[in-house]
């Protein structure tokens, strides 16, 4: 993120550890009180940024309850009907959020029960991940719903876009100590082979990929996508995924994704140059 997008309205950004969430039929900020005609499900997030002793709380929107029900320990979701499977509203800040903390790097496969195994929404395995969160604005939204227009406080009457929380990095997340159990890493562009699984290796040092083991991941990656085929603008989604699907090491998996994505797709020109993939105009992105 550079300066201009951390200046620009809408984006203010935290640093922080995700400490808590829970889901409520009640709006979190309200008097507690529900109302019958409003079935809304929302989940109230607590990030603690970092030097902070409290968390800062956020309201997230889910989406409507009339197909999901909230268990006893207020973290779980189920779906209204017997042995029906939860599903949420792509539309609504939940789900977003969610789809930015994958896309970060958060390996939400392995954490997550599987919904239609399980039958169950749960987010306990994301308590302890420390993140880069911004207030992102949702032009979408805000085009379809109008801007929010304030009805209370020193800001009553006046009307601002739309925006939901987004995770812009995962950093890691932290063990019950404070201390980090495998954070992110950055990738180098350097031709040396990854060291062993077993070496002892410095908790500072930047692992290293070379870009025939990238060219194997990506390929096999392709393979498992319909038509053999991916957006090159989803691409990070996408590597976390299948790297959750192979069981891939966390930090092996961050080094991968680095490697492939960073410097404005460095590695995927590259990687065409060498006749290892072809990208469309579009940027649909096919083996060679």
């Amino acid at each position: 993120m550079g300066w201009s997008d951390k200046a620009k309205a809408g984006q203010g950004s935290t640093e922080g550890v995700i400490t808590d969430y829970a889901f409520m039929d009640t709006f979190p900020f309200g008097d507690g009180d529900k109302d019958d005609d409003n079935d809304n499900i929302y989940m109230l997030l607590e990030v603690t940024p970092d030097g902070a002793d409290e968390p800062n709380k956020r309201s997230l929107y889910l989406g409507s309850g009339q197909y999901l029900k909230i268990e006893d320990d207020g973290k779980t979701l189920v779906s209204s009907d017997d042995d029906g499977t939860p599903r949420l509203y792509d539309g609504g800040e939940v789900f977003k959020f969610i789809e930015s903390l994958e896309a970060a790097g958060f390996p939400a496969e392995s954490r997550f029960p599987d919904i239609n195994e399980e039958k169950k929404i749960n987010f306990e395995g994301m308590i302890g991940t420390r993140i880069r969160v911004v207030n992102e604005i949702d032009e979408e939204a805000t085009k379809k719903f109008g801007k929010r227009k304030v009805t209370k406080g020193k800001h009553k009457g006046k009307e601002f876009n739309r925006t939901y929380t987004k995770v812009t990095k995962v950093f890691g997340k932290e063990d019950a100590k404070g201390g980090k159990k495998g954070s992110a890493v950055k990738s180098g562009k350097s031709t040396k082979p990854a060291k062993d699984e077993d070496a002892d290796v410095d908790a500072d040092e930047t692992p290293a990929i070379s870009n025939k083991v990238a060219d194997k991941f990506l390929l096999a990656l392709l393979k498992t996508q319909p038509k053999e085929q991916a957006d090159k603008s989803a691409l990070a989604l996408l590597i976390t995924r299948y790297a959750s699907k192979v069981k891939m090491d966390e930090d092996e998996r961050n080094v991968l994704r680095s490697h492939i994505v960073e410097d404005d797709y460095a590695y995927i020109d590259d990687a065409v140059e060498r006749e290892v993939i072809e990208v469309s105009k579009k940027g649909i992105i096919t083996a060679a």
